[in-house]
């Protein structure tokens, strides 16, 4: 495969990823409402109302743009070794 090709999978990949835990996340917080609901109104929810719901909204997720992760803020929490490095690429320096 070309450069080209890599590019695209991991794009690809890193999509899949993002949207997957998007997914878990909205799972769960859905879960803490419905538990909530249930909990103050004594009754659960019917089934024929949970079948309406589903943990696929699409806010919050950028399907068609690009991302911008400030990788130099948190750069010394995800590669320790590369934030005190100069020639780290992403690392902004301080003038």
């Amino acid at each position: 495969m070309t450069k080209h090709h890599d590019s695209l999978a991991a794009v690809s990949s890193s999509l899949a990823l993002l949207t997957n835990a998007v997914m878990a996340w909205n799972t769960m917080h859905m879960q803490r409402a419905v538990d909530q609901i249930g909990a103050m109104s004594g009754d659960a929810l019917q089934a024929a109302a949970l079948r309406r719901i589903a943990p696929t909204h699409l806010e919050g997720i950028n399907l068609r743009g690009t991302f911008d992760f400030p990788i130099a803020r948190y750069a010394h929490r995800v590669l320790p070794s590369a934030a005190g490095d100069p020639s780290t690429p992403y690392r902004q320096r301080s003038a």
